[in-house]
């Protein structure tokens, strides 16, 4: 680190609580701009769900759209004038890349892709997992191990993405398995190595050369069908978020070198600072706010002008003169933002309180619980329909009153089994009552308000993958091994980890990450209905139901959301435009009769929200294209 960025961190923390970092202002949209073009194979073919992005020269925020069923794509008709880069992208594909002006009216640009050889550094980690070998026995049961164990906190394709020999592979487990052990932190070498990872290291080794190794793969790649109808016809808008303490040799003006916008890089690593934002909720202005999880000298909280792409970091003091970290994030009926905090200044390192912020002003609040109750965690926040605020702490949840400013406590049944319950998502059902998951242990919790009470369901297991091959020795060492980290899973694991309640209707949706699935609970008997996902390694992670009952998720393993409808019990997926985004959280904006999705990019540095349009909108917007077209033909003649 430089003296002066030391410097400046030292007069932030000394002086400042709220920090603006500045992107350049964004121009104002000029009428009529319309950029169109088409994309066509090198073997003439016009493609459709093609992903094609623009970004103002200067500017940090990227629209991105999709072509057409005719090769197509238009971008909406309020750009602002100026030069842009635009870039098309198409798996198995090399980019095409472009400078375009733009000015009043149409602008044409069309692209030809041309075909790569290095199609595996664009997917998805779902699509890397999906592609490993399943023709042996012995690769269903190595693919099971694998996935379980090497994949819970980053996504597959950041590892997978590398080619190392069999002894590469094994220095690299050497590492992560000490890493793991010590939750995301090496311990040194006298630090106890995990005992799963440790007791495979031979094999996965073996395994992972075979499948990424310096020789011929034994991968069979499988990628996801490009997007059509209603997913092609959506809008995103990505915000870059310049990173807290950045370094300004080890950026590109403040932002990561590599922030996932170019498929064919990979998957971005995430140790420049670029990990950190956690859960995005759009306030009532329309701005972005989100939490951020990682330690830093200057931000706790963030908030995104979506107008300008201005970032404001908001700092709340914490212990040894960083700024507190922030995890769980929602918005109150009255537009109040709260979230779960931690570290703060003058308290115990390992305790956490609520926090509450006026969108309009800034301003934040701290409630810590009374110390005979248990202190907030790294967890999530839900707003149930009469204004109590539910929080998550280790064993168990809370209810917030915030009129008279008075916590209640709800315990978990079973705090301990085979390893610490710890809870992780929460939700508040329509009727007032708290729910939470201890992904750990495999629970559903519910909290009566009436009585007081809380009751349990223990998920039922899901079947390995790989069943006809694990050995009983291999369910033994999971087993003794306990499930005590979120980023490990046993083979019978379904990992709910967190949830959205239906708040006008009698459902509470759970994401069963590793079980790759979505669990209905009934409010009232709390029986649980289960809906696979079709690609179970995508990771389902979070789940919010919007006001016709259809459930959003975030695939964390396949960098995109899915929209459930529970009528049909259909999905329908969205990609996103960025790789290695390993999204946490999923939030709606629906306001004046339009539903935005609004998620956080935890390894990239963004935050982005997703726009939909009708098949007839966009059909009246190429309509307009083809006329405008037409009109300067003839004038030209």
């Amino acid at each position: 680190m430089s003296i002066a960025t030391r410097f400046w961190m030292a007069a932030l923390i000394a002086g400042l609580t709220i920090v603006a970092l500045t992107a350049k202002t964004a121009p104002a949209p000029a009428a009529g701009v319309v950029l169109t073009g088409s994309v066509a194979s090198d073997s003439g073919q016009k493609m459709e769900g093609v992903t094609v992005s623009a970004k103002a020269e200067g500017q940090s925020i990227t629209t991105s759209v999709f072509t057409d069923d005719r090769g197509n794509y238009y971008f909406p008709p309020s750009m602002a004038a100026g030069k842009y880069k635009v870039w098309a992208q198409a798996e198995g594909y090399s980019p095409g890349k472009a400078d375009v002006q733009l000015n009043e009216g149409t602008r044409h640009q069309d692209f030809v892709l041309k075909t790569t050889d290095d199609v595996v550094k664009q997917m998805t980690g779902q699509e890397y997992i999906t592609s490993l070998a399943e023709d042996t026995p012995e690769h269903r049961r190595m693919k099971d191990i694998f996935y379980n164990t090497c994949t819970g906190c980053h996504e597959p394709s950041y590892i997978l993405q590398n080619r190392f020999d069999e002894q590469g592979w094994e220095a690299v487990i050497n590492l992560m398995r000490k890493v793991v052990n010590g939750r995301g932190i090496y311990g040194g070498p006298d630090e106890a190595p995990f005992p799963v990872m440790n007791y495979y290291k031979k094999e996965l080794a073996t395994y992972l050369a075979e499948m990424r190794g310096p020789g011929p793969s034994g991968m069979q790649i499988k990628l996801h069908a490009r997007p059509t109808g209603d997913p092609a016809r959506a809008v995103i808008t990505e915000y870059g978020v310049p990173l807290a303490d950045a370094d300004a040799l080890e950026t590109e003006g403040g932002y990561p070198t590599n922030d996932g916008s170019d498929w064919s890089l990979g998957t971005p690593s995430a140790l420049n600072h670029a990990r950190g934002i956690h859960d995005a909720q759009a306030d009532m202005n329309g701005n972005i706010w989100f939490t951020y999880a990682e330690a830093s000298y200057v931000r706790s909280l963030g908030m995104v002008d979506t107008k300008s792409g201005k970032v404001t970091s908001i700092r709340i003091p914490g212990w040894n003169e960083r700024a507190a970290f922030t995890h769980g994030l929602a918005m109150d009926q009255k537009g109040i933002l709260w979230f779960t905090v931690i570290g703060l200044d003058g308290t115990d390192q390992g305790g956490g309180s609520l926090g509450r912020i006026d969108p309009n002003t800034m301003k934040f609040d701290i409630y810590s619980p009374p110390k005979e109750m248990a202190s907030v965690n790294n967890g999530a926040v839900d707003v149930d329909g009469r204004g109590y605020i539910w929080v998550t702490t280790e064993l168990g949840v809370l209810r917030f009153d915030p009129a008279k400013r008075e916590f209640k406590e709800f315990k978990s049944p079973t705090p301990i089994d085979n390893g610490p319950g710890e809870t992780y998502g929460v939700a508040a059902d329509r009727e007032g009552n708290g729910w939470w998951t201890q992904i750990n242990i495999d629970r559903v919790d519910k909290a009566d308000v009436q009585t007081g009470e809380s009751a349990e369901l223990k998920v039922p297991p899901r079947a390995a993958r790989a069943d006809g091959a694990i050995t009983e020795a291999d369910r033994k060492l999971y087993s003794l091994a306990g499930v005590e980290l979120t980023d490990f899973s046993g083979f019978w694991s379904q990992g709910p980890r967190r949830m959205g309640a239906d708040k006008s209707g009698d459902a509470v949706w759970v994401c069963d990450y590793w079980g790759g699935n979505l669990a209905k609970f009934d409010v009232h008997t709390m029986k649980p209905t289960f809906y696979r996902y079709p690609t179970p390694e995508s990771a389902p992670y979070d789940a919010v139901v919007d006001k016709n009952h259809n459930v959003w998720v975030n695939l964390t393993n396949g960098d995109s959301v899915a929209k459930f409808d529970p009528k049909t019990e259909q999905w329908t997926e969205y990609p996103l435009p960025s790789r290695g985004i390993a999204l946490r959280h999923i939030s709606l904006s629906e306001r004046d009769g339009a539903t935005q999705v609004v998620v956080g990019y935890t390894r990239n540095s963004k935050v982005a929200k997703i726009q939909f349009r009708t098949k007839e909108e966009l059909q009246a917007l190429a309509s307009e294209v083809e006329r405008q077209d037409k009109k300067l033909s003839a004038s030209d003649h």
